[in-house]
């Protein structure tokens, strides 16, 4: 076997073959094992790190099952004990910087009616998406048979069924589509509030890997060992009778391997830029071509300490500027303080305008209007978009109205010795339980066939 891709998906993926009795060559293009799992530590002080993709753990039973397989410990996320009491948030405006109680800001609820107030928020996502009652989110998908949902934004579909502007905004909010809620199916986002509801019934406790999320995937890449070949750009698959000849290129040079099946474990997006021969049926032709990835940016900084909470703020700051919304992202105790904001979306691409080189000084200059207080208390600061990394070109899979259903069960279906894995083609995108849920999928496609 020859799995192509060696993020989450294509690493449980590879371990699940080898315990199953396969040989195993994960080929991963990059440096680094992990895909959009990616931690970053350099230039951090007293251990500390931050995420720029994956970070909150659902405690699904087949993440808590890996974790605890890989001996990988969950842990709460950490909360200054200072926090209970710093409140105040930042308001940066115009350039003017103010600092305000949470109830000076804009009431999120003065946009909802009378009726919309009085339910919970998972009360109000059954209520608006009554087709997921006694749905899974599974039953939510490409071959659902909704596929008159899918022909509509969310956003509409929305409105059709009374919700205020408040309601949907929240929604936006909560669920995070790809460019807004006004450009996503309906169908697609309902399947979303159906994970969403039923993740709010999982345990919560256990929402952070310990020391960083790449120690998932880390500890997944030295088990399997020298079965992963890293710097490995694959160029072309082939089908023949028999088997499947995978050509890439290691150290400058052209090398093929030949394996009875493979797994694609790429985003779609990624997958597009290897050549496929022969080509795939048109539907599943159509779901790479037009795949979408959502655009992501991240923008960070460590100061020496965490002195927005000796001044009784929470380290929350709204801003106009390029960086949105900021919040504090320090996940462990010690004196250093980490500020992060996340950006999707339109706002993602806003960073991709500035020159690389000048980004992470225009990062500093905003950072400083927006928490004068850690202005000379500066460290390690930068900003990661991941819509420059080729091997992603984004980070996380949407749809359009229209195009969760287009291809129907071809989107995740084997084509002949091929078969597909990762979050893009699970119920849950972007996450990582997708990513898991995916690969009991594609092994079961894969022993099923060797049987």
């Amino acid at each position: 076997m020859i799995v192509v891709g060696g993020g989450l998906a294509g690493l449980a993926t590879a371990r699940k073959l080898v315990k199953a009795g396969l040989s195993v060559q994960v080929l991963e293009a990059e440096p680094r094992a992990g895909g959009r799992i990616r931690t970053v530590r350099d230039g951090f002080l007293a251990g500390q790190y931050l995420e720029l993709g994956a970070r909150h753990v659902v405690s699904d039973p087949l993440m808590v099952e890996l974790c605890a397989q890989l001996g990988v410990e969950r842990v709460d996320s950490w909360r200054d004990p200072r926090s209970k009491t710093a409140r105040r948030v930042g308001l940066v405006r115009a350039g003017v910087r103010r600092s305000v109680q949470p109830s000076e800001l804009p009431d999120e609820d003065a946009l909802l009616s009378p009726a919309e107030r009085a339910l919970s928020f998972p009360e109000r996502l059954t209520h608006y998406f009554p087709e997921t009652r006694g749905r899974t989110p599974q039953q939510l998908g490409w071959d659902s048979g909704l596929r008159e949902l899918d022909g509509v934004s969310a956003a509409e579909y929305l409105r059709r069924q009374g919700a205020s502007a408040g309601i949907i905004s929240l929604i936006e909010g909560a669920l995070v589509p790809g460019d807004s809620i006004e450009q996503s199916s309906a169908l697609s986002i309902m399947r979303d509030a159906a994970s969403f509801r039923r993740e709010l019934g999982l345990p919560r406790a256990g929402g952070r890997i310990a020391g960083g999320t790449d120690r998932l995937t880390d500890a997944l890449a030295r088990e399997l060992g020298e079965r992963v070949q890293l710097n490995a750009a694959v160029r072309r698959i082939t089908q023949r009778a028999a088997d499947v000849e995978v050509e890439f290129e290691l150290a400058g040079q052209r090398r093929a391997l030949r394996a009875e099946r493979v797994v694609c474990a790429l985003p779609y997006s990624a997958l597009s830029a290897i050549e496929l021969a022969p080509q795939p049926a048109e539907a599943k032709q159509a779901s790479i071509a037009h795949a979408r990835m959502a655009s992501v940016t991240r923008v960070w900084l460590q100061c020496d300490r965490r002195a927005w909470l000796e001044e009784g703020e929470s380290g929350r700051v709204e801003t106009d500027t390029l960086l949105g919304t900021i919040r504090e992202e320090t996940d462990m105790p010690g004196v250093p303080g980490v500020l992060g904001a996340y950006l999707s979306g339109p706002g993602a691409r806003r960073w991709r305008e500035v020159p690389r080189q000048d980004r992470a000084a225009r990062a500093r200059a905003e950072l400083s209007l927006a928490m004068p207080s850690a202005a000379q208390l500066q460290g390690t600061c930068g900003v990661f978009c991941w819509d420059d990394v080729a091997t992603a070109g984004g980070g996380y899979s949407w749809f359009a109205p229209g195009e969760l259903t287009a291809a129907g069960s071809a989107y995740a279906a084997p084509e002949g010795r091929v078969h597909f894995a990762g979050d893009h083609v699970s119920s849950r995108p972007g996450f990582m339980h997708g990513a898991l849920e995916s690969v009991e999928r594609v092994v079961a496609e894969v022993l099923g066939a060797k049987q």
